[in-house]
Order: structure tokens, then sequence, then C-alpha cells
């Protein structure tokens, strides 16, 4: 039988799981309002133990709506340790599974996107709204990723960081036309990594194009 804390946990997750408009950019606000925590106290490193479900359910959600992976996850929550985010995430599957089975109102749970699947949906995004020129492209990302346009022109090697910065070489050529020793010169860097770079967004745009492509024919 499921504890008053582990429904509590449960809950937290449906609601999240329920708001299709949530992103990484405000759902840690939106943790924050359904529990009346303030944000700071929840990724408080040193959170007492009633504060528990909240950070469990937001792993949870990041997980396994967005598919976002653990650097990006540890990113977002402060959390360095892989164990610690892996047992958060293991305990709401079983504390929904458990509710699932005891339930006539069951939480509703969609396969978990492909961890590309965030990369893609902002190129798209990137590529076709307005105002969107390669003059502010990075500060465009910086609104949706919360990367700061400082981290994306650094040389930091957080996975999360280097793939916002491939994101940006990338639309730098898809939209805007610019070849490689443009985005070289421009941004500063080596011509291996922007080639690299472009090659591994352009993969995950391929992939998800044949994967909605193999859904349309099935």
């Amino acid at each position: 039988m499921l504890t008053t804390e582990q429904i509590y946990s449960m809950e937290i997750a449906r609601i999240l799981l329920a708001d299709d408009r949530l992103t990484i950019r405000n759902v840690k606000e939106k943790v924050s309002a359904i529990t009346g925590t303030p944000l700071r106290k929840i990724l408080a490193k040193s959170e007492k133990k009633q504060r528990a479900p909240y950070m469990r359910s937001l792993i949870y959600f990041l997980y396994e709506q967005l598919g976002l992976d653990y650097g990006w996850i540890q990113r977002m929550t402060g959390r360095t340790d892989h164990s610690t985010i892996a047992k958060g995430i293991q305990q709401m599957r079983g504390f929904i599974d458990e509710y699932n089975e005891t339930t006539s109102d069951p939480v509703n749970l969609l396969p978990r996107p492909a961890p590309y699947i965030h990369s893609v949906a902002l190129v798209g995004r990137l590529m076709t709204e307005s105002g969107v020129e390669s003059h502010n492209i990075e500060l465009r990302l910086s609104d949706a990723t919360g990367v700061s346009p400082e981290e994306i022109r650094g040389r930091s090697r957080e996975a999360p960081v280097v793939t916002v910065r491939q994101i940006r070489d990338y639309v730098l050529r898809a939209r805007f036309g610019l070849e490689i020793s443009d985005i070289v010169r421009e941004k500063g860097r080596d011509y291996k990594s922007v080639e690299q770079g472009i090659e591994k967004i352009e993969s995950y745009v391929m992939g998800a194009r044949e994967h909605l492509a193999q859904r349309r024919r099935s």
C-alpha cells in the first residue's frame, strides 16, 4: 500500500504529466506553484525529507515526459549523482504502477520520447519562428533552454551546453546559409567540432522524420 508521501509524489507527477504547456523553462516554477514551496527550497541540496516528493516528481517528469537525459536533469536540478536520479525515476515508476493497479482513474502514461526529440523540437522552432535572426539566435536558445549566451559562446564541455551550441550551428547553416568556415570564424570554433556537431543534429532531425514517417505508414 502506498504511503501518504508516495501518493503525494504521484499526484504531483499526475498534474505535471497532464499539462502539455510545460517545458524545461517553466516546469520547475510549476512544481513550486503546485506545492506552495519556493523554488530555492525545492532545489536546495539539503532539502528536508518532506520536500523529497517535489524533487522526485520533477526528475520523473523531465525524464519520462520530456525525454531529457541525465545530463540535462543534472543541470536543471543540481543533482550530480546519477544514482540519485535513477532512484527517483524508479521509485516514481513503482508508485504509479501500484496506484494504477488499484484505481479506476489511472495515471495516463505515454511512451518516453527519444532523448533527441527535445533537440529536434527546438530546431523546428528556430527554423520556422519569425524574429529568429543569426545575430539573436543565442538569446533565443538561452530563453528556451536556460543555457546562457556566454556558455553557448564559451568552451564548456557540459553535455547540454554542447548540444545547444550544436543546435545553434545547425540552424545558422540550415536556415541562414552560413558555411561552416563562416561559423568557425564568427564563433571562434574549430572546423572539425562545428562540422561534427552539425552532422549530429542533422542525424537527430532525420531520425525524427523517419520515425514520424513510420508511424504514418503503420
